[in-house]
């Protein structure tokens, strides 16, 4: 899980005692059903459908079983590898852009992209999408949002990810003004103090090269 990342990947070490890489002729196209918990651990496990794209390291070991590893990833950077958006969006916003893009292209559940995980952007756009790839689109559309809780002076590009809860599209300031950061850190804008005639101190994020 990465909030850099669009969706979940990993790797995982497998001891076979039935050379079940010969047996199942795995070929890159399987689906791996996986759910990785702690015993007495509270919370979600990471549990989910993964689509397997590559075994190496394939090798016998001194009892005469093989290990190798396996990587998987999640369904939908398969899907948008294999399928293109051409489509023009007219007056709309870009956090409806994503939406629409992650359910009518990508096929996420809505369940798994829930209103709540999604930042309302700022403004209205006319925008054309030509035939890119659906996570090209968008990582594209992350750069140009603009949150419409903390307007155009506070910078922070969005993020699309993906954890154990779900698809997420929010920007950098939203996941810094929760109450945990408010408990760790000092949050002040530099900018906006230094307009004031005060000392800058704290963490902030805003736009690069602006001009206040």
């Amino acid at each position: 899980e990465d909030i850099f990342t669009n969706t979940i990947s990993g790797t995982l070490l497998i001891n076979d005692s039935n050379a079940n890489v010969n047996k199942l002729s795995w070929c890159g196209e399987e689906k791996l059903e996986l759910e990785v918990g702690k015993p007495n651990v509270s919370g979600n496990p990471l549990s989910g459908t993964f689509r397997i794209y590559n075994i190496k390291g394939r090798h016998l070991t001194k009892d005469d079983n093989e290990n190798y590893v396996i990587n998987f990833c999640s369904e939908e950077i398969v899907l948008s590898e294999k399928t293109r958006v051409c489509k023009t969006y007219t007056n709309a916003l870009i956090s409806d852009i994503v939406k629409d893009i992650a359910i009518n292209f990508l096929k996420i559940p809505a369940s798994e992209f829930p209103d709540e995980n999604i930042e309302k952007t700022m403004g209205l756009h006319d925008i054309v999408i030509p035939k890119w790839k659906p996570l090209e689109a968008i990582n594209w559309l992350c750069t140009r949002a603009v949150s419409d809780k903390y307007g155009p002076d506070s910078g922070a590009n969005y993020l699309f990810w993906k954890n154990r809860y779900g698809y997420h599209f929010r920007s950098l300031l939203s996941l810094y003004d929760d109450q945990a950061a408010i408990e760790r850190f000092q949050y002040t804008n530099p900018i906006a103090r230094a307009q004031i005639g005060g000392e800058s101190s704290g963490y902030w994020y805003g736009i690069k090269n602006a001009d206040y």
